[in-house]
């Protein structure tokens, strides 16, 4: 790929991208040292330059990495990965020369045709030090991953947005322009604080990725209760596009709140080459309202996974439009997860160990808040609502997400507290129980049941 020339600094500032899809071409060492080269122009604190830069290209390495420092799996894929050190007496020091240093290498491998990405989750500090015999005297600030980016992920890929300035500079003094919402209790976040969160926070992966972490069990729920639904149908917050293969080949209508996470539920339905739907993509404070005013009417309303996210207050709302939407004698099919005493000891724990900060622990923090169902609550403000035939099914007492949320937990162990996600499965006796305990009812439905469907007709 050809230099950008003739671009000036914040041309090549604003076209930086974080690429985490890379092609197998490899990065040539001139081209290499050129990124490097860059980053040691950076400035340091009194000029000390007390920087390292590992760059790992051997395929062993990299699995050992994944397997025994718990690295991002990601690095398994990339051409390129660049281990930047600092020499760890001052932590301050460290962070300001070595992060000075990454952007350096960030700007320059996009000035070069190169896609980079920086990364946290890099894995097990001291276990990455013994495979790359890296001086216990550096601490380790980052991984920067490098290479020739897949351009079928990134084709019209839209600049992510960015906060107006106006929002984040003060002269003078801080005034607090905004505020920062990050609880798991959905009550406390206004449609706005949603709107804002998924608007930037979604843009951490690539388009088409599934971003809610959801077990084989929860995702052949839904399979069966939405595989067979009558068109036209409506879903609320698709997010992801994660559940659209489900769906059977008939007229859909997806609601996002942003055009952002809208744009993820484009490229899951582009990703789907065994399926040909028939989508139409609406975003909840626009193209939506139209359609409300259209007085369009639907055979089938759907919402998979997605009421555990929202305030009452929006339940509310949502619940209501969907009513008036319905078609004479339409579906409405709803899927949650439902509060349990299990789920509340959960959550009683993260809280005690991690706080009420959905990022502490990665399990949520795409769409932002989380809070599981009450069942006979909700089936109870549907019928207030005016819905006929309520009709509710559970299953799995033992809640099949502990699964993925144990794994996450042997993840954040493994990597020494760095990374949650992008993990390879750990077996042991614990995994293997949960697996019992999970595969005891099966599919049967029962009333302590954690996954519910919940049906109604207008």
């Amino acid at each position: 790929m050809p230099l950008k020339k003739n671009k000036d600094l914040i041309s090549v500032i604003k076209e930086r991208r974080s690429v985490r899809r890379y092609t197998k071409k490899s990065v040539s060492d001139s081209l290499i040292r050129k990124v490097v080269e860059a980053a040691v122009w950076a400035p340091t604190t009194c000029n000390q330059q007390l920087w390292n830069f590992v760059v790992i290209q051997d395929k062993n390495t990299k699995d050992r990495l994944i397997k025994e420092a718990a690295s991002t799996t990601l690095i398994g894929r990339v051409p390129v990965v660049i281990a930047i050190t600092y020499e760890k007496s001052n932590y301050k020091e460290a962070i300001q020369g070595a992060t000075g240093a990454m952007q350096n290498m960030l700007l320059a491998a996009n000035y070069y045709g190169l896609g980079s990405c920086s990364i946290n989750s890099f894995g097990n500090e001291k276990k990455i030090k013994k495979i790359l015999d890296i001086p216990d005297d550096q601490l380790i600030v980052c991984f920067v991953i490098i290479g020739y980016k897949d351009s079928k992920y990134y084709k019209n890929l839209n600049p992510p947005p960015r906060r107006e300035t106006s929002q984040i500079l003060h002269f003078g003094r801080f005034k607090r322009k905004r505020k920062n919402i990050f609880s798991y209790n959905p009550d406390k976040w206004s449609l706005e604080d949603l709107k804002d969160y998924q608007r930037f926070y979604c843009r951490k992966t690539f388009l088409g990725k599934e971003m809610d972490i959801t077990t084989k069990e929860e995702k052949e729920i839904a399979d069966k209760a939405i595989g067979k639904v009558k068109g036209p149908v409506l879903d609320w917050l698709t997010y992801d596009g994660s559940y659209l293969r489900h769906f059977p080949n008939e007229k859909i209508f997806t609601v996002d709140l942003t055009d952002e996470t809208s744009n993820y539920t484009r490229e899951a339905a582009n990703m789907l080459k065994d399926k040909r739907l028939n989508i139409r993509y609406l975003i909840y404070e626009s193209s939506f309202r139209k359609i409300k005013k259209s007085d369009k009417k639907f055979k089938t309303i759907t919402s998979i996974y997605k009421f555990e996210r929202l305030s009452r207050e929006l339940i509310d709302t949502v619940l209501g439009e969907s009513y008036d939407l319905l078609d004479d004698d339409g579906e409405f099919v709803i899927i949650f997860r439902k509060k349990s005493v299990l789920y509340r000891l959960f959550y009683a724990a993260l809280r005690i160990l991690f706080g009420d900060d959905v990022r502490n622990t990665g399990i949520y923090a795409f769409f932002g808040p989380y809070r599981p169902i009450n069942s006979k609550k909700f089936v109870k403000i549907l019928r207030q609502k005016g819905f006929r035939d309520v009709k509710k099914e559970c299953y799995f007492p033992f809640p099949t997400f502990f699964d993925q949320a144990f794994q996450m937990f042997l993840q954040y162990i493994k990597s020494g507290g760095t990374s949650y996600l992008h993990r390879i499965r750990i077996e042991n006796f614990m995994t293997k129980f949960i697996t019992f305990l999970i595969g005891i009812y099966g599919f049967r439905k029962s009333m302590f049941g954690t996954v519910c469907v919940v049906t109604a007709k207008k």
